[in-house]
């Protein structure tokens, strides 16, 4: 009887490793498998926003396999939706005001220069075309140190623009005899 119950101990030791070990295996594979289905959904859906798509475009999103994966992929979508609307809406407004801010700076009989960080002539007013003795075509969008004039205004002006963080920036122009 004590042998018995020893077998049958060792039986059911073993039964339970066996059991055991088949369970872990399974559970590994289930794991795998389970991860592999999310990662790679993942892994696609993040190479495409990876690949910074024009807004407004519509994304190439992979085919969802799962409930989650649809849920998530109609998340990303809607949410790349509204970006797509406030981007639009930002576009229009940027228009708006650059519209209003050149019908002003038009409008201004000053003279008025804007420069980009490199130089470029963004905007040139009436006042100053006259100063310079230049046309629009010839200033805008062309760097300011190599305008094709050598009217003194513009001498004194790309001269005073160059060393302007240099200390003493009075410059004295004319406008036919009249000194502005």
């Amino acid at each position: 009887l004590a042998e018995e119950n020893a077998n049958f101990g060792r039986t059911v030791f073993l039964g339970s490793s066996v059991f055991f070990v088949v369970s872990l295996f399974l559970s590994i594979l289930l794991g795998d498998g389970l991860a592999n289905r999310l990662a790679s959904p993942l892994k696609e859906m993040a190479e495409e926003l990876r690949e910074a798509p024009s807004v407004g475009k519509k994304l190439r999103l992979p085919e969802p396999s799962s409930l989650e994966m649809r849920i998530l992929t109609n998340e990303v979508t809607s949410l790349w939706d509204r970006v797509t609307e406030f981007k639009k809406a930002n576009v229009e407004v940027l228009a708006a005001q650059t519209e209003r801010l050149e019908t002003v700076l038009a409008s201004v009989e000053d003279a008025i220069l804007v420069l980009d960080n490199e130089g470029t002539i963004l905007h040139c007013g009436e006042g100053m075309l006259r100063l310079l003795n230049l046309t629009l075509a010839e200033t805008v969008g062309h760097s300011w140190t190599d305008l094709p004039t050598a009217h003194e205004n513009y001498i004194k002006l790309r001269s005073l623009l160059q060393s302007a963080m240099k200390g003493d920036n009075a410059v004295e122009l004319t406008s036919g005899d009249k000194k502005l």
